[in-house]
């Protein structure tokens, strides 16, 4: 026990005496890097997660209406409010989120229709508010039938936005069948 203690006094004393300073100036020197690549590994992480996120959020918007066989305005706000709790723990209001709604039919012509009074959405602001409903591939489309289409845009802010301008939105579009009907009816009221 006195030998070991003798020998860290020796070895404490030789860091008290020693004058160079290298290993503290290359420590400060890498230091500042390492803190910039440790917040960049958690920022591209928090970015993934909440790109995974979006892409959640509009399968599921788009499936729990085609369970539906008739739908309405009020039927969707709570759909789009229950599923806003997927985004957590990000923030999912209306000045980052926009949830976007179509049921596209095909007429006489073969052309692309929008069966409901057009794109019902929850309001929000992301993206662009005026942008016409998606073109559905023609493979997806029957002549009977429709196809519902959920378009979710998201403003991604992120955790490090005081130092970082601007923001990142994830946008996902997804295609699907009504399941008990050729087409998802709307009700009005």
């Amino acid at each position: 026990m006195i030998k070991m203690r003798h020998g860290l006094q020796k070895r404490a004393g030789r860091f008290r005496r020693e004058k160079s300073g290298a290993i503290a100036i290359e420590f400060a020197f890498i230091f500042p890097l390492l803190i910039v690549v440790y917040l960049g590994v958690v920022e591209i992480g928090n970015a993934l997660a909440a790109s995974r996120k979006v892409t959640l959020l509009t399968g599921t918007v788009a499936d729990i209406i085609s369970q539906y066989d008739e739908i309405s305005k009020s039927d969707l706000d709570k759909i789009f409010l229950a599923t806003t709790e997927i985004l957590r723990p990000f923030s999912a209001d209306s000045s980052n989120l926009r949830i976007e709604v179509f049921s596209i039919t095909v007429d006489d012509e073969d052309a692309q229709v929008e069966s409901w009074p057009g794109k019902v959405s929850n309001g929000g602001n992301c993206g662009n508010s005026n942008a016409p409903a998606p073109v559905v591939p023609a493979n997806l489309l029957a002549d009977k039938g429709s196809i519902i289409v959920a378009k979710v845009c998201y403003g991604y802010q992120s955790v490090l936005h005081h130092f970082f301008s601007g923001a990142t939105s994830f946008n996902e579009i997804f295609y699907i069948r009504p399941r008990h009907v050729d087409a998802v009816s709307w009700q009005s009221g």
